[in-house]
């Protein structure tokens, strides 16, 4: 992982971060904490998608995971984003 101080961001290689730490967020102030329903506001309309669980794809550079289950998901939080 790259270190920030105390705040962990964990690479995936170069191409790919993994952000597990409520600290980062994105430019418009998301980020590990907020809800679903607020990714959506800024982001648009969203796809769910199963893997090893349910994850929502935003676009082709943003992902949040950890989503419990798939339908009704807007107050959900977000644990985990892969930003791309």
């Amino acid at each position: 992982g790259i270190c920030f101080g105390k705040h962990i961001v964990f690479s995936s290689g170069f191409t790919r971060y993994i952000i597990e730490d409520p600290a980062f967020r994105t430019k418009e102030g998301l980020g590990v904490g907020s809800k679903i329903r607020d990714f959506e506001k800024v982001y648009g309309k969203k796809e769910v998608k199963t893997g090893e669980g349910y994850y929502i794809t935003y676009s082709d550079h943003l992902v949040v995971t950890n989503v419990s289950k798939k339908i009704n998901i807007e107050d959900e939080v977000v644990m985990k984003m892969i930003i791309f």
